[in-house]
């Protein structure tokens, strides 16, 4: 008898009684008692890769559907100086264009040095037309995006953490956003306050699987 076994179905002999292979029962469409089928698959599933070169606006378009309504978007970058980093929305698909409603978007993020004991320092607005995150340095920037319901008719809600890094002037970042509209969002992109700047990087965008 060889050391493999190829076979398109291995029945049981005894009724009721199941197939036991190296101790492990299987047995009505459970393992060793477990409903396998019940097994949650929650987790992330990547939807996007983009990666920009000298790009004053990096845009992801068509990432925001109806298959989810929690999105991670991971953030690795380099600007070509120290500015400060902005998100605006957009619709329409692949197709995208800017949804950029002006006093619909609020956000407020506080920063601090690291290593320094140098307190918190806040900055917010409710009149724009996107959401301040963070500055992007020349040296480097990374961050994350925890974005929620921007399919959907609801507000689109949005919480962050950034870290920069600048020859030895390095920040930590922490943000929330509220979009107070029920306009379907499909898509967003990253810029700087001076527009005329560029981004060079990758971001990953991933929508949360519920299982």
């Amino acid at each position: 008898m060889s050391s493999e076994l190829k076979v398109d179905t291995i029945s049981e002999k005894t009724p009721a009684s199941g197939v036991t292979i190296d101790g492990v029962l299987i047995k009505d469409g459970e393992v060793d008692g477990v409903d396998v089928s019940a097994i949650n698959q929650a987790g992330l599933v990547l939807i996007n890769k983009t990666t920009f070169s000298a790009s004053t606006y990096a845009t992801m378009d068509n990432v925001f559907t109806s298959s989810y309504n929690m999105y991670k978007i991971k953030v690795n970058l380099v600007a070509s100086v120290i500015d400060e980093i902005r998100i605006r929305f957009r619709t329409g698909g692949a197709s995208g264009s800017d949804h950029s409603t002006s006093a619909l978007y609020k956000y407020n993020y506080n920063y601090v040095p690291i290593g320094s004991s140098t307190g918190q320092t806040h900055l917010g607005a409710s009149t724009d037309n996107y959401w301040q995150l963070a500055s992007a340095f020349a040296g480097n920037t990374g961050f994350g995006m925890e974005i929620y319901n921007p399919y959907e008719a609801k507000n689109t809600l949005g919480t962050w953490e950034a870290t920069g890094s600048q020859s030895g002037t390095d920040y930590f970042y922490s943000g929330a956003g509220v979009l107070e509209d029920t306009t379907s969002l499909t898509g967003f992109g990253f810029y700087l306050e001076d527009t005329a700047k560029t981004l060079t990087g990758d971001v990953c965008v991933y929508g949360y699987s519920l299982g």
